[in-house]
């Protein structure tokens, strides 16, 4: 079981992703920001920045500056995924740098590769969005 944290702005695809990643058996903490420090640090943290690359970026560097949170690898997720975002992602903290439309088994792919990572463990980038959004298979 992964404990995240998810930071979404937009409620709706927060208790979506929220309730796909509990399904699996994971423990989510869902927020439109960074939460205050409950004391339990989370294995992963998703970043899902839509359009405001800028934004996640941010979001990304500030979770590197906490002492709670900065260990846990940070997956950003955007609509837009070029290699100068890609580089300024990383330059931010960003272990894993993806597009916002990535598939179920991809994304969950993604966690068990970011679960299994040591701290500070090497970056890779999915440039190629796919055809879907995130939809679960029934």
């Amino acid at each position: 079981m992964n404990r995240i944290l998810l930071i979404d702005p937009d409620r709706l695809t927060r208790q979506l992703l929220q309730r796909f990643l509990e399904k699996r058996g994971d423990e989510v903490v869902a927020s439109a920001g960074i939460p205050p420090c409950n004391g339990s640090a989370p294995s992963l943290v998703l970043i899902f920045a839509g359009r405001s690359w800028q934004a996640g970026v941010a979001l990304c560097a500030e979770i590197k500056r906490r002492p709670d949170l900065r260990s846990a690898p940070v997956v950003l997720a955007m609509d837009l995924v070029t290699p100068a975002l890609v580089r300024e992602a990383r330059l931010a903290g960003a272990a894993e740098v993806l597009s916002r439309l990535i598939r179920p088994d991809e994304l969950l792919a993604v966690i068990r590769r970011q679960a299994e990572r040591p701290a500070g463990g090497g970056i890779s980038a999915i440039a190629e969005p796919p055809a879907v959004g995130l939809i679960e298979k029934p």
